[in-house]
């Protein structure tokens, strides 16, 4: 998809919040992230505008979600929470496994453009921690050992 084509998406999704305020802004947010999966960096000025809100606002409230990244992901993104219950039982097992089975760091996206890993600060669900997200759906008190069995899952749904 071209960057033309990407801000096409963006507009119309802002139009249909015309007159918007700073609190349309995670709808606008989350409308942009279901139709193109990140929120495109070209994109932030406009809906800043869209909101009547500094870019800033838009730039913190992505950088502090796993939801409403400014990177591009890849078909399937995983977040490991990193929050301090998910940290104390578990979450750098977790993430050293989904390293080690991907074959990429944190932060990053697989060559092929299927996988991509990211950390979050906290996703809210302490009681289940340590806690992944796989494509929007929580799993808790996942355990390093589960990795394996979850990417290739994951696999066998891209094979089909």
């Amino acid at each position: 998809m071209t960057p033309d084509e990407r801000m096409d998406i963006v507009r119309e999704v802002c139009a249909r919040y015309n007159g918007g305020r700073t609190g349309m802004l995670l709808s606008i947010l989350s409308d942009i992230t279901d139709r193109l999966r990140y929120i495109p960096e070209e994109a932030i000025e406009h809906i800043a505008e869209t909101v009547e809100a500094p870019p800033a606002t838009v730039r913190l409230v992505c950088g502090r979600s796993a939801r409403y990244t400014t990177d591009e992901v890849g078909r399937h993104l995983i977040v490991v929470c990193d929050g301090s219950d998910c940290h104390c039982r578990g979450s750098i097992e977790n993430i050293q496994a989904l390293e080690f089975a991907l074959g990429i760091k944190l932060g990053e996206t697989t060559s092929d453009g299927l996988f991509t890993l990211k950390s979050a600060s906290c996703v809210g669900a302490c009681a289940n921690a340590p806690v992944l997200i796989v494509d929007e759906t929580m799993r808790g008190h996942a355990r390093n050992n589960d990795i394996p069995k979850i990417i290739e899952q994951l696999k066998e749904v891209e094979s089909r």
